[in-house]
């Protein structure tokens, strides 16, 4: 019940993971369409291609992982571990990346607005777009934490079933040739029998 009770709720963090995923996707997507004001001060996450190289890589983690979770492989936890190391990685990446946006946003987007003749949308736009990559910030972290923690339990899993095969190997019973004994043992028991009939004449 206990193995059941985990691996149910790595199921329910991995469609999270594939879910957080897809939204990056949809708020790139967003991001490209609907802020002509804002856009210049988002040029790091245009330019990299950021929530749509990480959504994708989520979502494939994500996958991998929900299969593994389901029907529970070596080859498939192995698979798991490392999509979700890379994937750690690009969050980690994105963390940065989108700090510096958030930096750009908060210290150069009023002096744009004032100098923009629609100021007013272009205020409106900017508290948005800050909004929304204070979203995508947030989602990127708790993905950076699943990561982790996916990682973390692969880890175990992984090492774990090499130690066991490790020990097998070595506590492995050896083959016992049976004839060889039968004989050994017969020939020491005729040794016996004529020590004791040299003992007795």
């Amino acid at each position: 019940m206990h193995v059941v009770n985990i691996y149910f709720i790595l199921f329910c963090i991995q469609v999270t993971q594939i879910l957080l995923g897809a939204l990056h996707i949809i708020f790139g997507l967003v991001f490209r369409i609907h802020f002509p004001y804002t856009r210049p001060y988002n040029s790091i996450m245009f330019f990299t291609g950021l929530p749509f190289w990480s959504g994708v890589m989520y979502i494939i983690s994500g996958s991998i992982s929900v299969s593994a979770a389901v029907k529970p492989t070596l080859g498939k936890v192995k698979s798991n571990l490392v999509l979700n190391i890379i994937s750690s990685v690009v969050a980690a990446i994105a963390i940065i990346l989108l700090w510096i946006t958030l930096s750009l946003d908060w210290y150069e987007g009023p002096y744009t607005c004032s100098d923009d003749s629609a100021s007013h949308l272009c205020d409106v736009e900017m508290r948005v777009n800050m909004g929304m990559v204070i979203i995508i910030f947030i989602m990127t972290v708790t993905e950076f934490c699943i990561t982790i923690s996916t990682s973390v339990f692969g880890c175990k899993t992984v090492c774990g079933t090499s130690n066991n095969e490790t020990k097998e190997n070595i506590y492995q019973t050896p083959v016992v040739n049976v004839g060889d004994n039968t004989t050994a043992a017969d020939s020491t028991a005729f040794t016996r029998d004529e020590s004791n009939t040299y003992v007795n004449n």
